[in-house]
């Protein structure tokens, strides 16, 4: 949650104060703001499993973790474009 939170944080700084924020910013803020951390601690709560420490900061699983944010963020802003932009 503290990633989500921090990202939330983030976004909403940048808004008031109307920075421009450049691809690599916007993605950063956007990875942390789609919701996929909170998801992932939830579904690893209901299959009742308790993954230790060390597979979660494990590269290849953090490497996944980064690109199924990425593979969210590019949906989302690609189904949402056109309300947005109007």
């Amino acid at each position: 949650m503290l990633d989500y939170t921090e990202g939330v944080v983030g976004q909403v700084d940048a808004v008031h104060s109307n920075e421009h924020l450049d691809e690599q910013r916007y993605l950063a803020i956007r990875r942390k703001t789609i919701g996929a951390a909170p998801c992932y601690a939830l579904n690893e709560y209901y299959q009742g499993l308790d993954l230790p420490d060390a597979i979660i900061e494990h590269p290849s699983i953090q490497w996944l973790d980064r690109l199924s944010r990425e593979i969210m963020v590019i949906h989302n802003d690609a189904v949402s474009y056109l309300k947005e932009s109007a």
